[in-house]
């Protein structure tokens, strides 16, 4: 009989540490055969119980030996209940032996037949997804409330599965991480990931070029976005990742949809960013809590022939529901009683040293830091220390931690121990990354539920504290390119450098902290010191500029002095000749008062004189013409006679002087040209009076006078031309009735009017009596549709004009005689035309008073003046105009001086 092999002798605890891992890894992996393995693992670990003497040794070894024999315990009674046949090489154990709770890590997607309890929500999910072709879509929900088993083990598989096309999705999960877009660049399959994310920072387009290149459509999800305002130190690259899943969403080309999982917590600051606030509010999807029923298939339905106490199931259920970490609690705790199984049934003891969910994570945690050596309780009181974290709110939560940075805390051998066993224990997650990995506590329900935790955390408080803003100033430090000036202070330093593990950045941190904060103290008494030496001789220099300023100020003033008093002595001589030159002024000024008053009481005199032959002209004017008026109320019944053809009441003789305009008969010259010679001789000796007082030598000159003077010469001029403008009109009236009358039997302006204007006789009379009625616009317009000819349209309104004059209208005479001298191309005729609108104008001034008529009488007086070419046609009109506004502003003046 073969005896067996010797054991090989145990050197160390580390060794027997070494076998009982290797053993648990055998174990899970089901390659753990009852026998000669598992009772040399005992023989061996009950050897190392009795060499080592340290109680935590002996301790942890005890708890090994306990462990292992419950394990062979389980295993006999499955041999008894159900022979195992024996395993073939190479070949994976049934499905029955794997365990089909994954624990505290997230479901992957091979385990989507495992994961039950969302099957409503990721029916939603997918519906807006493929049903409604949603591009984007937000899951908010608490940590630990599975949001990542359900994208890896629910969205992903369920799309894939729904999918119609043959070609299913291609889907991208990313995490953000502190770098969020160099694990984009890395998603799209960049080939050079580093400077495709600084293309990104700068300009989104080219994520969608990207993007675009990849075929096929693509489902993007952004899992634990909140790392982007929790890990993400640049706010621009916050900005741009941002900006980057909204131009995807946006762009059609790119067949990209979005989902993104936040945590409840940090929704606000990551709302705050511009670019993400409206991806969050496209589609947002709140994650529940599992409420009983779907509790109860997350426990039961993944190993249907595994039969749970019903009393036990109800007691979980009433302790999870509505608890944020409900599934991953209760996946924690079916795991670890699925190990101690028997056949189908749970043990009772098992149960009873579990307890419920919350229990059950309290008793691994405690297990697992009693199994450690007292150095390694130590190390993982340090590793919890730096696994959590305070948030906005003052709570303490877990955090991530880079394991690099872990291994600085104690002993990077140790430490790596301590982080298997926690890993092992479900007590922490690790996940690789780029040249390191990193570690999170599975639960934040561990921080808050095991009692040794909660003590330590209140430990813990300050020394939280202290790091938060360690690590703040480091990032802040980093971001700004690890300048000089944004090190702490001294003081902070020293505080900061209390903390019991630091890790080698922060070491080095606070070692340049300390050494900048010597340099700026010797810099500053050399500065000090400078700019004393500086005030010193800007203060030597300033006094001595001073004392030179104050040497030549007293010279100057000297001067000064001296040349004032010659200037006061000067100034004495000529006020004192100023004073006897104002006597002297006073004097010859009294004088010449008196001598001006005398002139003024004369010309007072002369003006009273002068205003009341004014007045008696005036009055005979107004005596004149009323005789006028009747004379022409007699012309104006042989006009209505002549409109209206009665030849009975017309007589041949009287046409000519009304189609001529109302030309005077030569007895009415004549003696009109006695009167003005008449009116001619008064104003030369009036003339002749006022230019002997004005230019006196020894009388002051009176502007009043002086104006007088200027109107009673252009009167005087005015009468001189309407003088000889009568005696020739009256030489020449003959020839020109003889000329009429010959015109006469050839031409009817009245017809000539009717027809342009397409009225009758009576009514042209009418409009032109009723000024209400009178369209002028409308006539125009007829007479130069009717007179192509610019000579037949002018003299077409001519004769209307005399009309509008016989009936008084006299302004819309003055228009219309305007607008026949406008279109008339003779200069001769033109002359004829504007010479009728200055009576019109005349005639019209007589019925307003004081400026007003100044201003028509002007208006003709400027028309006059155009026509100073023409004596022989405008010679009376301008004698009329000039004298009319003589008495017009001798009238306003004589108002205005009472």
């Amino acid at each position: 009989m073969t005896q067996p092999p010797e054991e090989p002798p145990v050197l160390s605890f580390l060794e027997l540490r070494g076998l009982h891992d290797a053993t648990l890894s055998r174990h899970q992996r089901g390659e753990l055969a009852l026998g000669e393995d598992l009772d040399s693992v005992l023989r061996r670990l009950a050897t190392g119980a009795l060499l080592y003497e340290a109680p935590s040794e002996r301790s942890a070894i005890a708890g090994w030996i306990d462990h292992w024999r419950r394990v062979s315990e389980q295993m006999r009674t499955r041999a008894h209940a159900a022979p195992t046949p024996p395993a073939e090489p190479n070949v994976d154990p049934p499905a029955a032996q794997q365990c089909p709770f994954p624990g505290v890590r997230p479901f992957e997607r091979h385990q989507s037949n495992l994961f039950f309890g969302r099957d409503a929500l990721i029916d939603e999910i997918v519906k807006h997804l493929q049903v409604h072709s949603e591009r984007a879509l937000t899951l908010i929900g608490p940590a630990g409330s599975g949001k990542t088993s359900l994208i890896e083990a629910g969205i992903i598989p369920a799309m894939a599965d729904c999918r119609e096309p043959a070609v299913p999705p291609r889907t991208l999960v990313v995490t953000p991480g502190p770098r969020p877009l160099l694990v984009l660049a890395n998603a799209l399959n960049s080939r050079q990931p580093h400077e495709d994310a600084q293309h990104f920072a700068q300009k989104s387009d080219h994520a969608l070029h990207l993007a675009r290149t990849m075929a096929g459509s693509k489902v993007l999800i952004i899992d634990q976005l909140e790392e982007l305002v929790t890990r993400c130190q640049d706010e621009q690259e916050r900005r741009a990742f941002g900006q980057v899943l909204v131009d995807l969403t946006s762009d059609a080309e790119a067949q990209t949809q979005v989902i993104v999982a936040l945590d409840s917590r940090h929704e606000a600051a990551v709302g705050a960013i511009d670019s993400l606030s409206v991806l969050l509010n496209s589609r947002p999807i709140r994650m529940p809590s599992l409420d009983a029923v779907q509790l109860r298939d997350a426990i039961t339905r993944p190993d249907p022939e595994l039969c749970w106490p019903e009393s036990m199931v109800d007691d979980w259920l009433e302790a999870l529901v509505g608890h944020p970490e409900s599934l991953v609690l209760t996946q924690h705790l079916i795991c670890n009683l699925w190990h101690r199984r028997v056949g189908n049934q749970i043990p009772d003891s098992a149960v009873a040293e579990y307890g419920n969910p919350i229990g059950g994570l309290v008793h691994s945690a405690e297990r697992c830091f009693q199994r450690l050596l007292a150095e390694e309780q130590r190390s993982m009181e340090r590793l919890l220390e730096r696994l959590v974290s305070r948030n906005a709110e003052g709570q303490i939560q877990r955090c991530i931690t880079l394991r690099s940075t872990l291994r600085g805390v104690d002993d990077p051998s140790r430490v790596d121990r301590v982080l298997e066993q926690m890993i092992q224990a479900q007590l922490v997650g690790s996940r690789p990354i780029e040249r390191d990995a990193e570690v999170q506590l599975s639960l934040n329900t561990l921080i808050t539920s095991w009692p040794r935790l909660v003590t330590w955390t209140e430990r813990w408080k300050h020394h939280i504290n202290l790091r938060e803003e360690l690590t703040d100033a480091i990032a802040r430090w980093q971001t700004r390119g690890e300048r000089p000036r944004d090190l702490v202070a001294k003081s902070t330093a020293e505080q900061l450098a209390s903390l019991s593990s630091l890790s080698p950045r922060g070491r080095q941190f606070l070692r340049l902290s300390m050494g900048q904060e010597r340099k700026n103290r010797s810099g500053a008494i050399i500065r000090i010191a400078l700019v004393a030496a500086l005030a010193f001789a800007l203060f030597a220099a300033t006094a001595w500029f001073r004392l030179s300023d104050v040497q030549n100020q007293l010279h100057l003033a000297k001067g000064l002095a001296a040349q004032l008093r010659h200037e006061l002595s000067d100034a004495t001589a000529k006020r004192t000749r100023a004073e006897i030159e104002l006597q002297h002024a006073r004097t010859v000024a009294q004088d010449k008062s008196k001598a001006a008053d005398d002139v003024r009481r004369q010309l007072d005199k002369k003006v009273m004189r002068t205003t009341k032959l004014s007045d008696e002209l005036e009055m005979t004017r107004e005596r004149l013409r009323g005789n006028l008026i009747q004379k022409g109320r007699t012309q104006l019944e042989h006009l209505d006679a002549l409109v209206s053809l009665s030849e009975l009441a017309v007589t041949r003789e009287f046409m000519p002087n009304l189609a001529t305009g109302q030309l005077k008969t030569p007895a009415y010259s004549t003696e009109r040209a006695k009167r003005i010679k008449t009116l001619t001789k008064t104003l030369r000796t009036q003339l002749k009076w006022y230019d002997t007082a004005i230019n006196s030598k020894h009388r002051k000159r009176d502007k009043a006078s002086l104006a007088r003077f200027q109107q009673l010469r252009a009167q005087l001029k005015s009468l001189k031309v309407r003088l000889s403008w009568v005696e020739r009109r009256a030489n020449r009236l003959p020839q020109l009735r003889t000329v009429v009358l010959d015109a006469v039997d050839s031409y009817d302006p009245v017809a000539d009017l009717m027809e342009a204007s397409g009225t009758s006789r009576s009514t042209l009379l009418r409009m032109l009596r009723n000024e209400n009625e009178l369209r002028l616009k409308t006539t125009t317009k007829a007479l130069k549709a009717a007179f192509r000819k610019p000579n037949r349209r002018a003299a077409a309104f001519n004769e209307l004009g005399k009309l509008a004059y016989q009936v008084h209208q006299y302004p819309r005479a003055s228009q219309l005689f305007g607008q026949a001298s406008r279109y008339s191309a003779r200069s001769k005729e033109r002359a004829v035309y504007a010479s009728n609108r200055v009576r019109a104008i005349l005639a019209q001034s007589r019925r307003v008073t004081g400026r007003a008529r100044i201003e028509l009488l002007k208006m003709a007086a400027k028309s006059l003046e155009r026509m100073r070419a023409r004596p022989p046609l405008s010679g009376e009109l301008e004698f009329d105009v000039q004298q009319a506004l003589s008495q017009a502003q001798v009238q306003l003046w004589s108002r205005t001086r009472k």
